[in-house]
Order: structure tokens, then sequence, then C-alpha cells
């Protein structure tokens, strides 16, 4: 078979052409230092790279989004620590202005001491993150959440506004899992203060104990006046129909009542055989507050509780006309026992305080945890991604050596066969 000069310089070029493409892909790889520089490399693999990266990138911007919710978090730990203190300060004043020893006059200092723990409250629930939004809104981060309607001394005129919603915002930190970074101040230290201060929320309580310093020992001393044709003595009893209750409270409950008439001028007192030892205990909830309600007999009264729950004690009023009294009821007040009141108020709004402080304590763990996770899922990626396009450095600079090799044949060869000609052997 003949071999034409054309068919071999093409096949001498197509060889070369090869073998310097090889080349040419070994120097490409070892320069990047990468296996697939293109997906026509490896289609499969630079297919599962691309998937691998996606993957990374997802993991990598919610490790972000855990240090920002890290950030937010730092911001409520920090104000609610603050409330705690501010509560234990509270409780402090409490038991200062219940000693007897404190006169109306010391009670005005204390007084104006509440009146900047209550301003420096409402401050710090108004505390803003890094970015200006406030922490206690709910999803209403740019209102303020509460507001105070009253100047000092604060007290029962004194209204305490919430601004916020009951949401929260919360940020994504993995595929299914998203954490809150804001909690509504009406969860944790109610919607403002009520009418009646009998909530239970933090202002009430604090508004309740405003108005205790304001009116002092004189004005919240027991003080009651029997209703109208009432009679000038009363007889405390005790009702069969409620048993199970001790004698400690309730004779309390009985030196109040006898404070309370024997300023009106009339006498309380124990039916025969019975005394201070053998009274009966207010069942729970023992408030400071008595309601003396008619009972369907001539001049006798049950005592409750305002929420209406009967204590098992009754007032039977002597001397007194056929049929009921002109008046059904009367309230009757205690200093000592409505500075009770304030403590267990302030310890209820103490124990949620702390709860919620526990709770964002949680969340700061999880948001840690994840982030470990996060770091961890990111080496395994990367050593995917590194198993599938990195280039072994070694084999790289071996293939090259041959290809260089390959390269320098292919041209030699090339040269001396397209030099074959009859002519160089005609002499």
């Amino acid at each position: 078979m003949r071999i034409s000069s054309s068919f071999t310089y093409q096949t001498g070029a197509a060889g070369i052409n090869r073998q310097q493409n090889t080349l040419f892909e070994l120097q490409k790889q070892l320069n990047s230092l990468k296996r697939i520089n293109s997906p026509s490399d490896d289609p499969v693999a630079a297919a599962r790279v691309l998937d691998t990266k996606q993957s990374d990138s997802r993991n990598a911007q919610f490790i972000e989004n855990t240090k920002a919710v890290d950030s937010a978090l730092q911001f409520s730990d920090n104000a609610l620590q603050t409330v705690s203190d501010i509560m234990t300060q509270m409780k402090e004043m409490v038991v200062r202005a219940g000693n007897p020893a404190f006169k109306d006059t010391d009670l005005k200092i204390i007084s104006g001491e509440f009146d900047g723990k209550m301003e420096e409250l409402v401050g710090v629930l108004n505390t803003t993150d890094g970015q200006g939004n406030y922490l206690f809104s709910g999803t209403k981060t740019s209102t303020p959440p509460y507001t105070i309607e009253g100047s000092r001394p604060y007290g029962a005129d004194t209204v305490i506004r919430y601004n916020g919603n009951d949401g929260q915002k919360s940020v994504q930190t993995g595929t299914a899992r998203q954490i809150a970074i804001t909690d509504p101040g009406s969860a944790t230290f109610g919607t403002g203060s009520t009418v009646g201060r009998d909530s239970g929320n933090i202002f009430d309580t604090m508004l309740r104990f405003g108005e205790m310093l304001k009116q002092g020992r004189d004005g919240l001393n027991p003080k009651a006046s029997l209703p109208a044709n009432g009679g000038t003595s009363v007889t405390l009893g005790v009702a069969d129909s409620i048993p199970n209750i001790k004698n400690a409270t309730a004779a309390a409950a009985f030196e109040d009542l006898k404070d309370a008439f024997g300023q009106g001028g009339v006498n309380v007192s124990l039916p025969a055989g019975m005394n201070d030892t053998t009274l009966p205990t207010l069942p729970a909830p023992y408030n400071a507050n008595f309601q003396v309600a008619y009972d369907g007999k001539v001049g006798e009264y049950r005592i409750r509780t305002t929420g209406g729950e009967d204590t098992g004690l009754t007032l039977k009023f002597e001397n007194l006309p056929t049929g009921a009294l002109a008046a059904d009821s009367v309230t009757l007040k205690s200093y000592t026992l409505e500075a009770a009141q304030v403590m267990k108020g302030v310890d209820k709004a103490h124990e949620r305080s702390l709860s919620t402080l526990a709770a964002v304590g949680s969340r700061r763990l999880e948001v840690e945890q994840s982030r470990d996770l996060g770091e961890d899922l990111n080496l395994v990626y990367k050593k995917s991604i590194s198993d599938l396009e990195d280039l072994n450095i070694a084999e790289a600079s071996t293939s090259l050596v041959m290809a260089k090799t390959a390269l320098e044949a292919s041209q030699l060869s090339f040269s001396k066969v397209s030099s074959l000609s009859l002519f160089n052997y005609i002499s």
C-alpha cells in the first residue's frame, strides 16, 4: 500500500497535537492543583462537587445565623440579669418598708428610691439590640414596649402601658430548626398595669408597693366602720362548714378586724370559750383585703376573701334591729398584710423573669451546639470536595514528565518520517 505524504503529515500532526493537549491539561491541573477544572474533565465528579458546594454554602449561612442569634440573645440575657437584680433590690426595699420601727418619713425616703427603680425597670425593658430593635416588643421591634404615664411618686394613679405584641422573631439555624431571638414582654412582665392592681404582674406589684409607701402606715392601717344601723358591738364566730383550717392566720385576721372596727369605736369580741389558739386559719389565698358579706341571717356576715372564697369566719352584729343591714359589705386593709402581699408579688415576678432568663440561656446553649455541629459538618464537606477535585501532585508530576517525553518522541518521530524521500537515496 502506498502512503501519501499528505497522510503522513496529518497523522504526525494529530499525534503531536494529542500529546500537546495532554501536556497542556497536566500543566493546567498542576497550576490550579485541581483535578477537575471544567465539567468535561469528570462529569460525574463535577456534579457531585457542585452539589456538595451548595450544601456547604447553606451550612456556612447557618453558621453565620447562629452567630447573629447568639449576639441577639446576649442582649436579652444581659437585660434579664438586670431585671433579676432589680427584683432582688425590690425585695430588700419591701423588707425595709415592713420594719415596724420605720415611720412614714422613712417610707417617703424609700418611696423616692422605689421611683428610681421603677424608671430603671422600664428603661431596662425598653432595651434595644445592636441594630436599634427593641428586645421585648414582640415583632414590633421599632416600638418601645413600655411607657409610664404619671409622675412621681408612682402609685395607684400611675399607668404602665404595653405597646408591643405577643409575637417572637426567629432565625433559621438549621435545615429544620428556627430559634427565637426575642421574648415578648407581655409573656414575662405582663401587658402593663391594671385598674384593680390584681393581675399579679410585675407592674401591678410595684405600683401597689408604691401606693403603700405613699399612704404610709397611717394611711393603710386597718380602718372600718359598721354599716348603717350596725349597732355597737361585733362578735367573731367560726362557721362549721369550713373544715381543715388552722389557727395562726385567722388569729392575725381577728386582730386586723379588731383594729379595723376598734378605730370606729366598735368592740369586736370572740364568742365564749374561744381564744386566739382555737381560731381557724383562713384558707389560701389569704389576702390583706376582707369582704364582709351579708349571709341571709339577721346581723350575721361571712368574711370572704376579695376573690369570694369563704374564710370560715363570721361576724355577728349585736343589738341590731330586725332585718339586714343597710350596707352589705365593708373592705378592710392592713399595712402589714399589704406588705406581705407585695412581697409575694415580687417573688412571683422574680420567678417569671428567672424562668425567661433560663429559657434564653437554654437557647444560647442550643445555638452553641448548633454552631459546633455546623463547623464539624463544614469540615466533612471540605474533605468531600477535596477528595473529588483535588490533584494528586506526585502522580500529575510523573504524568507531566511522561507526556513531555512522549511529545518529544512524537516530534522526533514526525521529523524522521517527514524527511523520508527517494531523493535522499539518489546519488
